[in-house]
């Protein structure tokens, strides 16, 4: 009997989300319950399938005066070196994929230029439940921070996030059939970029309609000085749930949902993701959470915490194969190349 009942624990800790729990979870789902109020202003763009499966090709070419490294430089001499014809000879096949790509997607290309206009000029690209955090070592900013279509393309293509969602949406839940993704579409999100500040961003954590927990979302930075306002923020993140998350979001009763709460008390959500294995319990287990009880408490990383934790531009950040790239491509060692 203890047997059995220790393998359903293992069962319940290990648990894998349902397919109408996942799509609860997509950006685009969620966000007309709570709107700009409370969860930023955003542009949401159906992408055509033509690029989903683009975005599912082998290979990136970026032409090299694409936008996707910052405004292109104007020549400062109308005068031609003697080189220039054997460079635009070199340039040709990058120059020629960047024309394709415009002829192939220049009406989604227009719409993604716009709305970052109407969002301020800077934004945060996401698909229906990723973003390409993982692609920042692409980006001329090193963050998720993008200012043209061509920047957001470039980090789509790079990011093994992003293929996951449209290749493999479904593939982590327990429910998965042949017709789980007939009628899924893709969604590309734009997110107004926010300077937040990322000690404040927090993990909240709902079981059975309850809050029983709240984390640092980042647990690299060093949330020391927060500590005494740790009450106030904790008081502040409960009145919010009840006020505004709870009723709203409905679908599911087990979850996780990110904000960011600012100097001013001004709570904005963030993401909403399904409990699980693949949702990140942070500086707590799924397996306190699922049976916690009493009162939620906030929990936050102090110096010694942060110095044990690998920080995400370490996990996301250039690859070491370019690296050692690099250092082919530079060496006069002809070993280096058998």
């Amino acid at each position: 009997m203890a047997a059995d009942a220790a393998e359903g624990e293992r069962k319940v800790f290990a648990r894998k989300p349902t397919v109408e729990e996942a799509r609860a979870c997509q950006f685009h789902c969620w966000f007309p319950k709570f709107g700009p109020k409370h969860a930023g202003k955003v542009v949401s763009l159906d992408l055509p399938q033509d690029f989903v499966e683009y975005l599912k090709e082998d290979g990136i070419t970026v032409a090299d005066d694409s936008r996707a490294f910052g405004e292109p430089a104007s020549s400062s001499s109308g005068s031609e070196s003697p080189s220039s014809t054997e460079e635009e000879e070199s340039d040709g096949e990058a120059s020629s994929a960047e024309d394709v790509l415009a002829s192939r997607f220049g009406d989604l290309i227009a719409k993604v230029d716009s709305a970052i206009g109407d969002l301020e000029g800077s934004v945060m690209p996401k698909l229906n439940w990723a973003c390409p955090k993982d692609a920042t070592w692409m980006n001329p900013l090193s963050s998720l921070r993008c200012n043209n279509a061509e920047e957001i393309i470039l980090m789509l293509k790079a990011s093994d996030r992003v293929l996951h969602d449209v290749m493999h949406a479904f593939e982590d839940c327990a429910d998965i059939d042949a017709g789980s993704e007939a009628d899924l579409k893709q969604v590309l999100t734009l997110k107004k970029w926010y300077d937040f500040d990322r000690r404040r961003e927090l993990r909240c954590f709902v079981v059975d309609g309850d809050l029983v927990g709240v984390s640092q979302r980042y647990l690299s930075e060093d949330a020391a000085d927060l500590a005494s306002e740790k009450e106030e923020i904790l008081r502040k993140v409960k009145d919010f749930f009840r006020d505004v998350v709870k009723e709203r979001f409905d679908g599911l009763s087990t979850y996780a949902f990110d904000i960011h709460i600012s100097k001013r008390d001004r709570i904005t959500i963030i993401d909403f993701n399904h409990s699980g294995e693949s949702t990140n319990p942070l500086l707590y287990t799924w397996e306190e959470l699922l049976h916690a009880s009493g009162e939620a408490e906030l929990r936050l990383c102090d110096s010694e915490d942060s110095r044990r934790t690998v920080p995400e531009k370490s996990i996301y950040g250039f690859p070491v194969d370019f690296n050692r790239l690099g250092d082919v491509l530079n060496s006069k060692d002809t070993d280096l190349f058998t």
